[in-house]
């Protein structure tokens, strides 16, 4: 019983920290939720290419957009959410439980998780939050993992392939590290061997791989079509160097994050080695080395994109971008980023259990126990206060993702007027040119953009495609807003892209377009084109 309220806490403090920090919609619910919908409805916004293009999460878009048929999108993320928090939650009680002692150790970690990750991240990555696949593949990969510390590898293979099914990337990278823990704890770890070891025969190991590739396959197969359908070096470079360096390219991390994970990492192996308990060393052996995994992998990713750097140094002749962006592409340091403060935040929780031991430890009289109570206490609530500190502050640290859109208080309300508008008075076929970074349009407007920043389509036509676009709307742009949006200058990007209606900040007292404007609001504008859809 006493789990079961632990888990139900650590359900509220994940709750809690997203619902605050990561208001509906979330950063990328419009991305993912539309493209759910649309996997449904084809004709929901049926125009717009992102919503046309391959879908990598298929079995995630496929379980929440039959979800969106009958909720609204925002009520299919309540949803999602509540689910993943919760399967986050169990997944996350349980494999603290397994790793470290004490009843609220389960709870402890989690703070000291949220306040670290609040802190900052490595490549963008996040767990807690809004709702898309790696959510539930994450949770997975808990469930996994602690299936692994209990010997029951045909359940661990079930949930790591699982795990794989929702989000491919997550669920190989999972794989990789949870192979690199096995091959070190069966060739490094010389505590005895567990008796009904489960991988101790061919056949059991047979029968493991089996059951981890079946459930792998749902997810894997769209994906492998995908790639398979052609490699593209300018598909590539897009992805790495353009749309997504930000989580792809780590010679553009900022310092802090090289800094803040550096003091994560000698943390974590500080306390590892400090505090390894001595009852349990095939449970918290294998953990470390799955964490250590984790981190190797992200090491080879810095290895490879700092690769040029490292080869002018040495005077050696670098490898070509495209091939160091061919291997990027795959997100080598999304498991790291995450599993790191993770494992730093276990650490934590399991010190704090340990050193409240040492006050109760009986030395063969009664009065030391009770003697010993009061400091007990006092270690238990010290712990207890820096815990929910650090959890307090970490809802109320500013982040970027409490206002994705980047806009004032009126400016929002002005978006989601000319959005709810459009909806009503616009053709539901209509194509629409937009703000460039607008945010959620598709989810209140419920209508097709041309090309948005945000809507980066993951397989390699679509991809080249998508940067075509966005070249095509910026230099018509540029050459033609100095002199005005003239009926030529409309014509042409009417010939140029089909859209039908165009979207734009409007300023009274200067406004390019020559054309008047079907609806205009405080903020926004929006133009029918002349051989627009009415």
């Amino acid at each position: 019983m006493r789990r079961f309220l632990v888990a139900g806490l650590v359900f509220v403090s994940f709750a809690a920290f997203a619902t605050i920090r990561s208001p509906i919609p979330g950063v990328n619910e419009p991305h993912y939720l539309c493209k759910a919908k649309h996997l449904w409805q084809p004709d929901w916004c049926g125009r717009d290419l992102f919503l046309q293009s391959s879908n990598a999460h298929f079995v995630f878009l496929a379980i929440a957009g039959g979800v969106a048929q009958t909720l609204s999108l925002a009520a299919t993320a309540w949803a999602g959410r509540i689910a993943a928090w919760a399967l986050l939650a169990w997944g996350w009680t349980r494999l603290v439980s397994r790793v470290v002692p004490g009843e609220w150790s389960p709870l402890w970690a989690a703070w000291a998780y949220l306040g670290l990750f609040a802190i900052g991240n490595f490549s963008g990555e996040w767990i807690i939050g809004g709702v898309e696949s790696k959510c539930f593949s994450y949770a997975l990969v808990l469930f996994a993992i602690n299936s692994a510390l209990r010997n029951r590898w045909p359940r661990a293979c079930l949930f790591a392939g699982a795990a794989t099914t929702l989000h491919p990337v997550v669920g190989v990278w999972t794989i990789a590290a949870g192979m690199f823990a096995l091959i070190g704890t069966r060739l490094f770890d010389r505590s005895p061997r567990d008796p009904n070891d489960a991988l101790q025969s061919p056949r059991s190991i047979i029968i493991n791989v089996l059951v981890l590739i079946a459930a792998s396959l749902p997810g894997l197969i769209p994906v492998l079509m995908m790639l398979g359908a052609g490699p593209s070096a300018e598909a590539d470079a897009i992805q790495v160097y353009g749309r997504l360096s930000h989580h792809l390219n780590p010679m553009e991390f900022p310092v802090f994050a090289y800094t803040w994970y550096g003091v994560l990492l000698a943390a974590w192996v500080a306390m590892s080695i400090a505090s390894r308990r001595i009852d349990e060393p095939n449970a918290v052996g294998l953990f470390q080395w799955f964490i250590s995994g984790t981190v190797l992998i992200a090491a080879v990713g810095l290895l490879i994109g700092w690769s040029p750097r490292l080869a002018e140094l040495l005077g050696l002749t670098p490898p070509s971008h495209a091939t160091i962006a061919r291997l990027l592409k795959f997100y080598p340091f999304r498991l790291g980023d995450a599993f790191l403060p993770i494992a730093v935040a276990i650490s934590l929780a399991g010190f704090a259990e340990r050193l409240e031991d040492l006050t109760q430890r009986r030395k063969g009289a009664k009065e030391f126990n009770s003697s010993f109570a009061p400091l007990r206490l006092c270690v238990r609530s010290l712990f207890f206060g820096l815990f929910i500190s650090g959890y307090v502050c970490s809802l109320f640290t500013p982040n970027v993702d409490r206002n994705p859109s980047r806009l004032s208080a009126a400016s929002w309300a002005n978006w989601i007027d000319v959005c709810e508008w459009i909806e009503r008075e616009t053709p539901r076929e209509a194509l629409f040119l937009t703000p460039r970074y607008n945010f959620a349009f598709k989810w209140y407007a419920q209508r097709a953009e041309y090309a948005l920043e945000k809507d980066c389509p993951q397989d390699a036509a679509s991809l080249v495609e998508w940067d075509r676009r966005l070249e095509v709307v910026r230099e018509w742009r540029d050459r033609h807003l100095p002199r005005g949006f003239g009926n030529e200058a409309v014509a042409e990007l009417q010939s140029k892209t089909g859209v039908d209606y165009i979207v734009a900040w409007t300023n009274r007292s200067y406004d390019p377009y020559t054309m008047e404007p079907v609806y205009r609001n405080g903020s926004f504008a929006v133009y029918r084109l002349p051989n627009g859809k009415d």
